[in-house]
């Protein structure tokens, strides 16, 4: 992400702006309709991903959780000599 390139950093209010896709599609683009497709299609996969990642967080987690009892005498020697281990 670019702030800088914010459209409401960047722009006072009241002013007008246009997309780019809009002013190009005026003035004679004729792909507009291939680059609706392609960003539906896009959308379609990174939802995907997310709902994916979203549970591999989640096993994650519990895995972590599940082994903590199991790692608890070796984490407090290892804390006291200045190795925390973060699970």
């Amino acid at each position: 992400m670019i702030p800088a390139a914010f459209k409401n950093l960047r722009l006072r209010p009241g002013r007008k702006f246009c997309r780019l896709g809009d002013l190009a599609s005026e003035s004679g683009w004729k792909h507009g309709s291939l680059i609706n497709t392609l960003e539906a299609k896009r959308k379609v996969s990174s939802a995907a991903y997310y709902q994916t990642k979203k549970q591999l967080i989640k096993l994650r987690t519990q895995a972590t959780k599940n082994v903590q009892a199991k790692l608890a005498p070796l984490t407090e020697p290892l804390a006291k000599l200045g190795y925390p281990l973060a699970l």
